[in-house]
């Protein structure tokens, strides 16, 4: 697969994701929040997990979306194994809105994976918690072989709308883009 294809495979892997998470939990009774971590990990590194699952204010399931095309050899994201390391724990959690919730004491957090770990994909998961590895054959099992794909294509145009209007007009950067410019002679 040519690599610039992988942005769009993780883009609509987790779209796709979404849509199985959003059926499994109906927004009558929980909602799915996006881009959440433990409280007290440090946000350098990407440390986000893709999205929870809160109802009654509880943080009741997280997932961790990997659809690209390669043998699983980890690394784990940091949050996923501090959830995983601190399993049964009470714990704090914070969306990148700012938002804050309490977990439930039964949360558990998955990891949804394209293709199965290899050995080493296997030891950094760990024995014990290949249990909380979803594949996305489980998934396509669940929601049958079609996604929503004008969902899809409908949410697709939003985000291309907003890319496109960070792309013409970066908002995070301009600071050092202008110290840049300077030193550059511009």
């Amino acid at each position: 697969m040519p690599k610039q294809e992988i942005g769009l495979m993780g883009y609509i892997g987790e779209r796709v994701a979404e849509q199985w998470i959003r059926s499994k939990y109906p927004s009558s009774q929980y909602e799915v929040v996006k881009q959440i971590m433990p409280v007290g990990i440090s946000p350098k590194g990407g440390p986000y997990l893709d999205f929870g699952v809160v109802g009654k204010g509880l943080v009741e399931k997280i997932y961790e979306v990997k659809s690209q095309d390669y043998i699983f050899a980890g690394p784990i994201n940091v949050a996923l194994k501090y959830i995983w390391k601190n399993h049964g724990k009470r714990l704090q959690y914070i969306t990148q809105e700012g938002n804050k919730y309490q977990s439930s004491p039964a949360l558990e957090a998955c990891l949804i994976l394209l293709v199965g770990p290899n050995k080493y994909g296997i030891e950094a998961i760990g024995r014990k918690n290949l249990q909380k590895v979803i594949l996305f054959q489980d998934i396509w099992r669940k929601i049958g072989e079609k996604p929503d794909i004008n969902s899809l294509i409908e949410n697709f145009r939003k985000d291309t709308k907003k890319v496109i209007k960070v792309l013409k007009n970066p908002s995070i950067g301009n600071e050092i883009t202008r110290d840049f410019l300077k030193s550059r002679g511009d």
